[in-house]
């Protein structure tokens, strides 16, 4: 099955709220409830945002296997911005575009006026290894980590 990237469109929302729920769920981020009109409302807005980004991957239907949704925000102590991506993801058939989505992603970024960081984040811990080593091929340096603590019952 051939696969294209396009940029999203409002009635992709459902299809990537879909895909949004599959990534969560297999995530470290598993269990915590999905706020669905909240992440559809985000989405819509990055959709329809001048500094939002939102792109799919789609099969030969034009039906969504893979988003990325992305924003530009300033730097807390510039004024000067960045971009980052809020949440991405491709089901494993069509894996191999998720480089054509970053890569679109990232002309978008330097496009944008006043862009002087893309900042990718890498919290699911799904296969975190790969993943940083993809973002590493595409140019990017690995600075820190993302340290999470859980509340447990008490």
């Amino acid at each position: 099955m051939k696969h294209k990237v396009r940029l999203a469109r409002l009635d992709d929302v459902p299809a990537i709220y879909g895909l949004a729920c599959e990534l969560l769920d297999a995530s470290f981020q598993a269990g915590i409830p999905i706020d669905e009109p909240k992440f559809r409302k985000l989405t819509g807005t990055l959709i329809m945002a001048k500094d939002g980004f939102a792109q799919v991957v789609v099969d030969s239907f034009d039906a969504p296997v893979g988003f990325l949704l992305g924003m530009v925000d300033e730097l807390f102590y510039s004024r000067k911005k960045f971009a980052t991506d809020v949440c991405a993801f491709v089901r494993e058939e069509a894996k191999g575009m998720g480089a054509y989505v970053m890569r679109a992603f990232m002309r978008w970024a330097w496009s944008r006026t006043g862009v002087v960081e893309i900042i990718l984040g890498l919290s699911s811990n799904i296969d975190p290894e790969r993943t940083g080593a993809f973002y590493e091929a595409l140019g990017f340096t690995r600075v820190g980590g993302i340290y999470i603590l859980k509340r447990t019952a008490s």
